[in-house]
């Protein structure tokens, strides 16, 4: 049996009583009836005469009447609206009448039945786009059911096959506009299956993988899109507009939308480009900006560590070029997309106030974006600079917007703002808000056969892990840290998730916030590792979050020699980033050695500092702690009233978030 045909008729699944009973009713029927059920439920559940006369020859006449017999015998139902101008709708009573009466119908006749069921729904539907799907399934059937019959005309089979991977297409492409993303992916996979050509396959192959794309499965659209670069080529080289959009989606995968658990080797993907490059020639084409896009990230997605700052720089001009050669073509979709990269090459360096003059210009641009997950990504890539940078309240806002304007449209999309609004809430010490983003998460991303939720990032699930630590809850520490997938690489001897070798290298991803719960575990070796910042003078535009982990790790563990040489260290790249809250933990760390070092005045100078830059910042639990720091410096000096109300102030905040050990320090001290 057909697998499309039994999936949505076959009775088979019945209980053999309950399928005898029906059938047995249906029999009784007369014999225009019987026809007219049994011509109906091809259809499906729903059903207009209009299309019923078409596939059954029945006069109107005759066939009114039927229908009247149909809703008396509790069969059938009129419906109080129509899907179709000028056309009463009926529907089956029970799906399981449908089902019995598809059954009995004879497996020849079906075929011609579905085909004529999709020919009479394009010529009648005013809107052709709302029933892609249904059209797409009834030719598919047809199809699937002339090629089971062996008297079936091979040319007749062909034609339905034809039909049908057209419909799939237009159906898959339909549902991707819808961000239907199983839809999207499921009908591309079954136009897969119909190809046959490498034309063929290369279409439908490009289908699936942009419903990949749409469903951040990374590794899978990379894969599939360039295979069906290779495709247009074998079936069609002079097509070359058509094999350089296919290299340039393909690459864009591991270069601007990620969602992949490993990348491809360098010299697969500079075998892509290079064939991409080729067919693009060098006049102005949307194909060209897409392709030296993709070079403009070459290098932070395939660089090393002996990667020159030259080929950085370089990397930045040439989405220079790419932005400069979208906008003379009027796309600003593109523009956006290479003003990204045009950015990446500024925080690649840590040069966040410079990359706020390209975010500035990719932002003038959302008015006239198409693409959500341009908008989306203008907003996201906004707030991720605002975040690094210390401006907790700006980027809150910059990635609800991003959320805002996307999450209906492209709710897949809308997870990268989401991300940085939950982490922006982290940072401001809205605890309950930055929990309630992640349950957020949960329910928007897609769940992937992997059991991955794609599109929301390990950041987020690394600093919960690190609030549940703060709040004494290592269990659900744990829990967190399991949604931190895929992991590449567990550090040997390591009881939890770590970074793969490549980001234990650089101070990115959710380092920070892991070496932050590894250091309150009294792991001060590993908090360390994750956030040695490379001695490269790129790949820094987490440095600044990495030393203000450095910092509490320090402190933490004690290591008051160190503590000189790494406050200096935060405070240089505080200056040459512009970053505004990595000087409160130079501050702070300084201020705790001077106490450790028994000179409480030079600590009480330093925590004061301190305490301004968190206040002015938002960040609400870096204040309480570092008023819990002053406290204890006020109860040394011998002003105990002051440091009562200094506790009290700081018991508020840790109290209401729950941190469990610095809750404990504030009572004591008061």
């Amino acid at each position: 049996s057909d697998v499309h045909d039994d999936a949505r008729h076959s009775s088979g699944r019945l209980p053999d009583t309950v399928q005898a009973v029906l059938a047995a009713r249906i029999d009784r029927l007369p014999a225009l009836d019987k026809r007219t059920l049994q011509i109906a439920a091809v259809c499906g559940r729903a059903f207009w005469p209009g299309l019923v006369r078409e596939l059954s020859g029945i006069d109107e006449s005759a066939l009114d009447p039927a229908l009247g017999r149909l809703v008396d015998r509790s069969l059938i139902v009129a419906q109080p609206a129509s899907r179709i101008s000028g056309e009463r709708e009926y529907a089956f009573r029970h799906a399981l009448t449908q089902e019995v009466a598809y059954a009995m119908l004879p497996r020849r006749e079906r075929a011609r039945a579905h085909a004529g069921v999709s020919r009479w729904l394009e010529a009648t539907v005013d809107d052709r786009r709302r029933e892609f799907e249904l059209l797409a399934h009834h030719d598919e059937t047809a199809h699937h059911l002339a090629a089971a019959d062996p008297e079936a005309e091979p040319h007749t089979v062909e034609a339905l096959r034809i039909r049908a991977l057209e419909e799939l297409l237009e159906a898959a492409s339909d549902a991707r506009s819808r961000s239907t993303v199983d839809a999207a992916q499921d009908l591309a996979q079954r136009a897969v299956q119909l190809a046959r050509t490498d034309r063929e396959r290369s279409l439908a192959l490009e289908a699936l993988g942009e419903a990949y794309l749409l469903g951040f499965w990374g590794d899978r659209a990379w894969e599939t899109l360039r295979e069906a670069a290779l495709a247009r080529v074998a079936s069609d080289p002079a097509d070359r507009r058509g094999i350089a959009r296919l290299c340039a989606e393909a690459l864009e995968t591991p270069t601007r939308w990620g969602g992949m658990s490993a990348l491809p080797s360098g010299s697969e993907a500079a075998d892509v480009l290079r064939l991409g490059l080729e067919s693009a020639g060098e006049d102005d084409s949307e194909e060209a900006v897409r392709l030296l896009t993709v070079r403009s990230m070459w290098p932070r997605v395939f660089g090393g560590p002996s990667t020159p700052v030259s080929d950085i720089e370089g990397a930045r001009r040439i989405g220079e070029q790419a932005a400069a050669m979208a906008l003379r073509l009027e796309s600003p979709d593109l523009a956006s997309a290479a003003l990204d990269c045009v950015a990446n090459g500024w925080y690649s360096l840590g040069l966040y106030e410079r990359t706020e003059a390209v975010i500035t210009q990719r932002l003038a641009l959302v008015p006239r974006l198409r693409d959500p997950r341009e908008v989306e990504d203008a907003f996201a890539m906004a707030a991720w600079v605002a975040f690094h940078r210390g401006r907790y309240r700006e980027a809150l806002d910059l990635a609800d917007e991003g959320v805002r304007r996307t999450i209906e449209i492209a709710p897949t999309a809308a997870l990268h703002s989401l991300e940085w609004r939950a982490l922006a809430r982290f940072a401001l010490g809205d605890w309950a808000g930055f929990l309630a983003e992640l349950d957020l998460a949960r329910r928007l991303a897609p769940r992937r056969e992997d059991a991955t939720r794609a599109g929301f990032r390990r950041r987020p699930w690394a600093a919960a892990a690190l609030a549940h630590e703060l709040r004494g809850d290592p269990v659900a520490a744990d829990a967190d840290l399991e949604e931190m997938v895929p992991v590449a690489y567990v550090p040997p001897g390591s009881d939890i998730p770590g970074e793969d070798v490549r980001d234990l290298a650089e101070p990115g991803s959710d380092a920070p916030w892991m070496a932050r719960l590894l250091a309150r575990r009294g792991r001060f070796a590993d908090a360390r590792a994750l956030v040695q910042i490379p001695s490269v003078p790129w790949w820094r535009d987490s440095a600044g979050l990495a030393l203000e982990a450095s910092c509490e790790i320090v402190a933490l563990e004690g290591a008051w020699d160190d503590a000189a040489g790494l406050a200096q260290e935060a405070r240089r790249e505080a200056e040459r980033g512009g970053l505004l809250a990595l000087p409160g933990h130079a501050d702070r760390l300084e201020g705790r050695r001077s106490m450790a070092a028994g000179d409480p005045g030079a600590a009480r100078s330093s925590l004061e500092r301190a305490a301004a830059t968190f206040e002015a910042v938002g960040a609400a639990f870096e204040l309480a702690v570092t008023r819990l720091d002053l406290a204890e410096v006020l109860v040394a000096l011998g002003d105990r009233s002051a440091a009562a109300r200094m506790a009290a102030a700081a018991r508020s905040v840790v109290d209401e978030l729950g941190v469990a050990e610095e809750s404990q320090r504030a009572r004591r001290l008061i």
